[in-house]
């Protein structure tokens, strides 16, 4: 048996001998060894989940068609990484852009999508309490603070009776 590896038109050689004596027979292009292509490069991708609350962090898949040797991702805030499925976080609010580059030895194919990933903003930490409440409700508060203490002194005063009364004696 002969393995081909190279393409191209091969001619055919079949050669017999016994004690009866011997022959030859030569067929011109018997064969033909073709490249079968490969699926071309075509880039294409993932994510999980898509958006949320920072940090957020996202699950990418590598959908890419062909066969990629080497991928090259941009996650739209200076973060990348060339790790075929890669995880990323995003720490910041915002709506990011992703792309990705395969690569093979004959080229590569870029897929980029605008405002893939959104992230929205995170619970403020390090922050006192009361800063986080809106002006509206800190008014509203204080206003039913000094109702409630004016009531309280109401009602004390009503529970106590007038005070000490006096009689003049004729």
């Amino acid at each position: 048996m002969h393995r081909y590896v190279t393409p191209g038109d091969y001619n055919v050689t079949l050669q017999v001998s016994n004690t009866a004596g011997s022959g030859r027979k030569t067929e011109e292009n018997f064969i033909l060894v073709k490249v079968v292509p490969e699926e071309p490069l075509n880039a294409a991708f993932t994510a999980s989940p898509r958006s949320g609350t920072a940090p957020l962090t996202v699950e990418f898949g590598d959908r890419s068609g062909g066969t990629p040797v080497s991928w090259n991702w941009d996650f739209g805030d200076g973060g990348s990484s060339g790790v075929q499925n890669p995880n990323y976080t995003y720490r910041s609010p915002g709506s990011y852009n992703v792309s990705l580059t395969v690569s093979d030895i004959n080229g590569s194919s870029t897929l980029a999508e605008p405002g893939y990933i959104v992230v929205s903003g995170s619970p403020v930490t390090g922050v006192p309490f009361w800063k986080t409440i809106p002006l509206s409700w800190l008014f509203a508060i204080i206003v039913l603070i000094i109702a409630f203490f004016a009531a309280l002194a109401y009602f004390y005063k009503r529970r106590k009776g007038p005070g000490p009364t006096t009689a003049t004696v004729e």
